[in-house]
């Protein structure tokens, strides 16, 4: 029988948000977390992924905007810029949203910091077309809004209430082991470095190829890096390509007690989270048959193998599928990733994840 999304969809997003107030809460925004997750919590692309799923919460979008002119000078532009670049190709976004919030956000932080290196997020505003609706309900309708619209946010053609900040984000606590890159940034500055070592803990050694692609940074920027960092004596090689630290020395000279925090790429969890979500809505928006629907969701299955294989999670979406069984898996496995994340690293430990078969007790609706 032939499955109705638009419920599914609705427990997707509740699940995604409760998942970022926790992330989001452990860096200082007004919130409560459940628990100390066992990763690194990495700003950029829990920043753009944000952008995109707050607007279902419009609490969360402000107080990370808030958060965000707090603690400005511990975000990284650049870093912003090359996933902003990235996501953009991967993902279809024919009204820019996205690139309309981005621009926006940037807007709102060099209007309240007066930093220059925000303009270069700016794009040309959008006024000369209808405004869209920025926040939306969970289930996809426009919010109401009261009051003439933000002025700054319809200058990018979308449509929100006045911004109004409560300031109620606390310092950072860069004593938590999920906030050891904003620790590391507030030793060593912006730029690949605290990247570089963070990757470098997590993992133990790599090669500079690997390191660039899970920092988002070039290729020649963390080859210098690497290069500084070894004659440093705190970070040893090149040996056949291979650079590695002494975890245990870098743990006491940060302050980390215990092993070091799980380095995730983000930036592909959230790419595979976002591929999800808009082909879901289009598949679930669209009259199409059911050979067709079964197509769509084998190719967004075969889309999520290989960015999950590569993010450092275990990968829910291993083994192949067939037209016949994609209607019927589909929302099982991504209902069971999405609980991965709700429920932390600590979690996957006790799941055979690999073997689990479809339908897993996820709270999801299968």
């Amino acid at each position: 029988m032939r499955m109705s999304l638009t419920a599914y969809r609705y427990q997707l997003h509740d699940a995604l948000l409760q998942f970022l107030w926790r992330q989001w809460s452990q860096l200082g925004l007004a919130g409560s977390a459940a628990f100390t997750d066992r990763w690194i919590i990495d700003p950029e692309p829990l920043l753009l992924v944000s952008l995109a799923i707050s607007r279902f919460d419009p609490r969360l979008f402000d107080e990370i905007l808030d958060w965000s002119i707090a603690n400005e000078r511990w975000i990284s532009v650049q870093r912003i810029k090359n996933l902003a670049r990235a996501w953009n190709t991967e993902l279809p976004d024919p009204q820019a949203i996205r690139v309309r919030s981005l621009g926006a956000f940037a807007g709102v932080m060099h209007a309240n910091e007066h930093r220059l290196r925000w303009k270069s997020l700016i794009a040309e505003p959008h006024a000369q077309i209808a405004l869209t609706p920025l926040f939306l309900d969970l289930g996809g309708s426009p919010l109401p809004i009261l009051g003439m619209p933000d002025p700054l946010f319809a200058a990018f053609g979308l449509q929100r209430p006045p911004l109004a900040f409560r300031h109620l984000s606390t310092p950072i606590p860069l004593g938590a082991p999920p906030c050891l890159l904003l620790k590391l940034r507030a030793l060593f500055g912006l730029g690949p470095r605290p990247e570089v070592i963070a990757y470098l803990l997590s993992a133990g050694s790599a090669k500079v190829p690997v390191i660039a692609r899970a920092t988002s940074y070039s290729l020649p920027a963390i080859r210098d890096t690497l290069a500084d960092l070894s004659q440093s004596g705190f970070v040893y090689g090149p040996h056949n390509g291979v650079y590695q630290l002494d975890a245990h020395r870098w743990c006491a000279f940060v302050g980390i007690p215990g092993p070091a925090p799980l380095w995730i790429d983000w930036s592909k969890v959230f790419l595979a989270v976002l591929l999800a979500m808009d082909m879901l809505d289009a598949i679930d928006n669209q009259q199409l048959s059911d050979y067709l629907r079964a197509s769509r969701l084998k190719r967004l299955w075969e889309s999520l193998q290989i960015k999950v294989s590569q993010c450092g999670m275990p990968n829910v979406f291993l083994a192949p599928i067939t037209l016949e069984q994609a209607e019927r898996d589909v929302p099982g496995r991504l209902s069971e990733f999405i609980t991965l994340l709700v429920d932390g690293a600590a979690s996957w430990e006790s799941r055979n994840v690999a073997t689990a078969g479809t339908g897993v007790n996820s709270g999801f609706p299968v």
